[in-house]
């Protein structure tokens, strides 16, 4: 059996913002890298064998609390990064709800068809961040490996898990800033969700706002 533990990255400049990151390159918060000190204790007992993250300087930094007591190499997966969203990249949730009223509410409402202007279909992320996993299990049998990526990416992987098509990406809940997830893997590749979004590492002070910043935005038939 191959352990995945599945990993988010900390609070980023954007996610305090209420700012649509996707694929743009942000930086942790100050928040963000006070949640790593908890992250890595929390990682501590948990006994990786090898680190693999997302590019992303947000991913990277979280890679690198959760490898504080291993010293291990940090794997780049390209695959896992965040989904590409185009000319939603940088732009608050309410000049996204304006700006761009039918791809906002597909985000909200109908995300397995989601696909913004200039940006990656969310089936495209479904299925390249599946095939990153199954490289990175294939390359470390009988192992356990800390995977870090993002919101959306990670949505995606456990709506796989879950052994569900992407048509029912909505029923698998938003997991928080860095929260752990696992899956198991068994010899003939086949997942076992055995937990998601747990954030017990964190004190409360600490823990992720519960609200979506989307949320906040009137629903397109509400909008003056």
């Amino acid at each position: 059996m191959t352990i995945i533990y599945l990993i988010r990255h900390g609070e980023a400049d954007g996610n305090a913002l209420g700012i649509f990151q996707g694929s743009s390159d942000t930086e942790l918060s100050e928040k963000g890298r006070r949640q790593l000190d908890y992250l890595a204790e929390r990682c501590k007992s948990l006994h990786f064998d090898a680190i693999y993250s997302s590019p992303l300087k947000r991913a990277m930094g979280t890679a690198m609390g959760a490898n504080r007591f291993y010293n291990l190499p940090i794997l780049i997966e390209r695959d896992l990064r965040e989904i590409d969203v185009g000319q939603f990249e940088g732009n608050t949730w309410d000049y996204i709800g304006k700006h761009f009223p039918d791809a906002f509410d597909s985000w909200k409402n109908d995300l397995a068809n989601f696909v913004s202007p200039g940006g990656e279909t969310l089936r495209d992320v479904y299925n390249r961040t599946w095939a990153a996993m199954l490289r990175i299990v294939k390359a470390n049998p009988n192992r356990t490996v800390a995977v870090v990526s993002h919101g959306c990416a990670i949505k995606t992987l456990l709506c796989h898990a879950h052994g569900w098509p992407v048509e029912r990406v909505m029923e698998v809940p938003w997991t928080d800033n860095t929260s752990i997830s696992r899956i198991d893997f068994d010899d003939k590749l086949r997942p076992t969700l055995v937990f998601a979004n747990d954030t017990d590492h964190l004190p409360e002070d600490m823990k992720p706002r519960t609200w979506r910043a989307w949320d906040q935005v009137p629903a397109k038939g509400d909008r003056q």
